[in-house]
């Protein structure tokens, strides 16, 4: 199923990322391919094809669209957030931050150690935001989230941690 405005993030962490890569940063397909695959890839026939492929894929080219209008709005000042809008906004930050470390821990362990490091400062950002707010509910005390869990879901494979 395709989300046809491209508003929700795709739940394959790669094409995600190739998408905010080829969007955002302004990479061509072949860059933002390489750039996200786990192993790294050159820039060779096989490469151009398989960029070209997922550039097409509807998923990709709703959100691609989708992301580029949104920075757009960002860089002309017409976005405004409400309340719900920012909160909104730190989540898509928090999904980012996350697809990055796992994306980072295939790549580079002490990358993945500082992403994760950015992961729980943006966190406790957006609860005193959350609070600061108000109307926004704050999460139960004794749900059991603590850093520590956070980080340990982060952990992906034995030799990491």
């Amino acid at each position: 199923m395709v989300n046809e405005d491209g508003s929700i993030p795709l739940e394959n962490s790669r094409r995600e990322m190739f998408c905010h890569l080829v969007a955002v940063s302004g990479l061509s397909f072949v860059d933002a391919y390489c750039e996200s695959s786990p192993t790294p890839r050159e820039k060779n026939h096989g490469a151009k094809v398989n960029a070209s492929k997922m550039g097409r894929r509807p998923d990709c080219e709703a959100r691609i669209a989708y992301l580029k209008r949104e920075a757009q709005a960002l860089a002309d000042g017409e976005l405004k957030l409400d309340r719900a809008g920012i909160a909104a906004l730190q989540d898509t930050v928090t999904e980012i931050l996350l697809n990055g470390a796992r994306v980072a821990q295939i790549h580079d362990a002490g990358l993945a150690l500082q992403m994760r490091q950015n992961i729980v400062r943006h966190s406790g950002r957006q609860s005193r935001t959350n609070a600061n707010l108000g109307g926004v509910k704050k999460r139960p005390a004794n749900d059991g989230l603590t850093p520590d869990r956070v980080l340990s879901n982060l952990r992906f494979c034995e030799c990491h941690g």
